[in-house]
């Protein structure tokens, strides 16, 4: 249980970086469809986020959170590249490199942990992998 408190709290850091990237880029994206898109998304994210942190509470796990430096230097670039000409391509593209840094952190916790992780964890890091690869289709059509 020590070994998927560990991850969840993984898990966690991983997902509230994602959900303060889109929200941050919703801010900025111009494009309607790709708003709503990451709108959809955020809302999935929030709902993990909520219920990583319930696992975490439940266990007494210390949460460790994502470096407010981090997450400065996220909002700067997104801002920074949401004003210029082909923003919903590179935003696009930055929250694809972001969700495939979540794949394959998930998939090394499944390769690695697979065989001491309960069966909540498993199918919890498999739903959150799914969700990861649902979302980087769906920015295809913006890259």
């Amino acid at each position: 249980m020590i070994a998927d408190l560990k991850i969840i709290n993984e898990l966690y850091k991983g997902i509230d970086m994602g959900s303060f990237s889109l929200e941050n880029t919703i801010s900025v994206v111009k494009n309607h469809e790709l708003s709503e898109e990451l709108k959809n998304e955020l809302e999935d994210y929030n709902k993990i986020k909520s219920a990583l942190l319930d696992k975490l509470k439940s266990g007494n796990e210390k949460i460790t959170e994502v470096s407010p430096f981090a997450k400065f230097m996220a909002k700067r670039k997104i801002k920074m590249y949401g004003n210029k000409k082909d923003s919903e391509n590179t935003l696009a593209r930055m929250l694809t490199q972001g969700t495939n840094l979540g794949i394959i952190q998930i998939n090394h916790f499944l390769n690695s942990h697979k065989d001491s992780l309960d069966d909540s964890t498993l199918n919890l890091l498999k739903y959150i992998d799914r969700m990861y690869e649902d979302n980087i289709q769906s920015l295809k059509t913006y890259l």
